[in-house]
């Protein structure tokens, strides 16, 4: 029922940006991306091996709606998630809602399928982002603060609500140009002392396609 009345919320948030009576035409974008690993909150889900991903963007007047998609969960095999949402400004404070799926086909864990609401309050070069687990998962939740200088970004992310499971990492981007970035990710508190902690260091490079 949670997962009905967010994802509800979402749609509705779109549905009334992209039906408004002056609205503009609608934007799509695309893009192509590779990188050396999938990291994913702190850890290194791709054992090392490359990941490939590709996403393409409808937008208008703030509302949106993406598929994105990726080859790099060792475990769990091609992902592919769902966003709908809504964004904009409001004087110095930007902010997001939206509402994410999370899809594996393939998958042969026993976690399954799983959906997230998602909301993020920036002001500045500051930006902290909550996600709510709504539906198919343990109830964990997942929160960022993160800020850029010019070209590092920095981001400490905090998971919560799940017994001797939670952990915290430290992730520090360069972003060298539009396209390509480097990433250091380390864990630096857990509950679980099996947890991987070493640091991943990972490449990206993601290219416009439309």
């Amino acid at each position: 029922m949670k997962l009905i009345k967010y994802t509800g919320l979402a749609v509705l948030l779109a549905g009334s940006a992209f039906t408004a009576q002056n609205a503009m035409a609608v934007e799509i974008s695309a893009n192509a991306g590779v990188a050396s690993a999938y990291l994913w909150r702190g850890q290194n889900l791709s054992n090392g091996s490359a990941a490939i991903s590709a996403d393409v963007t409808a937008s208008q007047n703030g509302a949106y709606a993406t598929m994105w998609t990726s080859s790099g969960d060792d475990a769990a095999g091609q992902e592919y998630d769902l966003i709908v949402g809504y964004g904009g400004e409001a004087g110095k404070v930007s902010y997001d809602v939206s509402a994410v799926t999370y899809i594996y086909p393939q998958d042969n864990t026993d976690f399954g399928d799983l959906s997230d609401l998602v909301v993020s309050v920036g002001y500045g070069p500051a930006t902290l982002t909550h996600y709510d687990n709504i539906a198919g998962g343990s109830g964990t939740g997942y929160t960022t603060l993160s800020g850029d200088v010019g070209k590092v970004t920095a981001l400490v992310g905090v998971t919560n609500g799940q017994d001797n499971a939670n952990y915290s990492h430290l992730d520090v981007t360069y972003n060298y140009n539009d396209r390509l970035s480097f990433t250091a990710s380390k864990v630096v508190d857990k509950d679980d002392d099996a947890m991987d902690d070493s640091t991943n260091v990972v490449a990206a490079y993601s290219l416009p396609l439309k």
